[in-house]
């Protein structure tokens, strides 16, 4: 199983140029394992509330946003919870690296909760959790 990180996830939504065009050819290899995490729809939600947050110049942009990620998750995208497996291994986590921000270490629990490789532009942040399977994104 291959777990997208917020940030490759990103490119997939934006729907072209040359690093969507490299994370597409990774995904077609992979196509029917692919998974992303709620965690992601979390992390996008709050950028599109941000964005509404700064006041009514704002909320064209903002409503888009929102508009954007709701097509985008309805479109099918096979989502894995952050469960009790993956809550376990968050704080397993959090006491190895407490520094860390939660959605840093969210989304890895998540994947080496389902034995997943995390595919990240990442990666120097990611390295040190143990066991933790890497694929680099170009972001």
């Amino acid at each position: 199983m291959h777990v997208l990180d917020t940030d490759a996830l990103s490119i997939v939504q934006s729907g072209g140029g040359e690093k969507f065009d490299e994370l597409r050819a990774y995904l077609l290899a992979h196509e029917s394992d692919v998974r992303i995490t709620v965690v992601s729809f979390e992390e996008q939600l709050q950028g599109a509330f941000a964005v509404l947050a700064r006041g009514p110049n704002h909320f064209l942009r903002g409503y888009r946003l929102l508009r954007q990620l709701l097509e985008h998750y309805c479109r099918g995208y096979r989502i894995l919870d952050y469960d009790d497996r993956a809550h376990t291994t968050y704080l397993q986590l959090l006491k190895l690296r407490p520094q860390r921000k939660s959605p840093d270490l969210r989304i890895p629990s998540i994947a080496l909760a389902h034995d997943a490789l995390l595919a990240s532009g990442n990666l120097a942040d990611f390295r040190p959790i143990p066991a933790l399977k890497l694929h680099r994104v170009r972001t």
